[in-house]
């Protein structure tokens, strides 16, 4: 990306000002395909949003398997929204859960992942129908030990709103200059300051000047014009 030097002193400030809070500890999951999964959900829900879904998801069916033969309705339901996003996301999830079926033979991701090695395992979880960038690189991140910032379309609107990555950059670029001047070890703290930030509601603007206090050399003239 051009001027990364400049974008980068740009966002090193941007993060200086959202830090603060309390401290963020990254989620735990038994299994990458958890991950996934979740990751699914949270690209178009909130994050707690997305908490509550997995929650009900993981109480309301018996188990993966369960969930991957469900009909796209029955999830919406659990998603409780009706948009075309929601039927997306619904279909995303079956449809990704019968992948690493069939190219697995198995729901759970942990042993298969592990064989293959970090970047050989996120390229065959890119390459599986239902899996979107965003949910691989967040399963990738919290669940295999990479290293990856995963950028929701709001984190994005949000980085170029902010002048933090070009207008006209794509989404491999951005990933790539977030990586190089990210390091690992703060690499989720870093996705969820950003998407904290673009989640947020928009500041209030300021008051216009007639709701502010009227100067005190004004108000006594107008006060001294009365007493005449």
């Amino acid at each position: 990306m051009k001027n990364s030097k400049e974008h980068g002193t740009k966002l090193d400030k941007l993060l200086k000002a959202l830090k603060g809070g309390p401290k963020i500890k990254p989620p735990v999951f038994d299994d990458p395909v958890e991950a996934i999964v979740f990751g699914t959900i949270c690209e178009h829900f909130c994050e707690k949003n997305a908490k509550k879904i997995f929650k009900q998801i993981k109480t309301q069916f018996v188990d993966f398997n369960d969930l991957r033969i469900s009909r796209t309705e029955e999830i919406m339901e659990i998603l409780e929204d009706d948009s075309p996003a929601a039927q997306q996301c619904a279909e995303n999830i079956t449809s990704l859960l019968s992948s690493i079926l069939d190219k697995y033979d198995t729901l759970c991701l942990k042993q298969p992942l592990a064989e293959l090695g970090k970047r050989q395992g996120k390229k065959e979880l890119e390459e599986l129908p239902g899996a979107s960038q965003f949910a691989v690189s967040f399963c990738f991140l919290t669940a295999m030990g990479g290293h990856a910032i995963p950028l929701t379309a709001k984190t994005l609107e949000f980085l170029r709103r902010e002048g933090i990555v070009e207008a006209e950059a794509g989404l491999p670029e951005i990933d790539g200059f977030m990586e190089r001047h990210i390091t690992a070890a703060h690499a989720y703290e870093t996705y969820e300051l950003l998407r904290q930030a673009a989640e947020s509601p928009a500041k209030k603007p300021r008051p216009a000047a007639s709701d502010k206090k009227e100067p005190k050399k004004t108000a006594a003239k107008r006060a001294k014009k009365k007493s005449k």
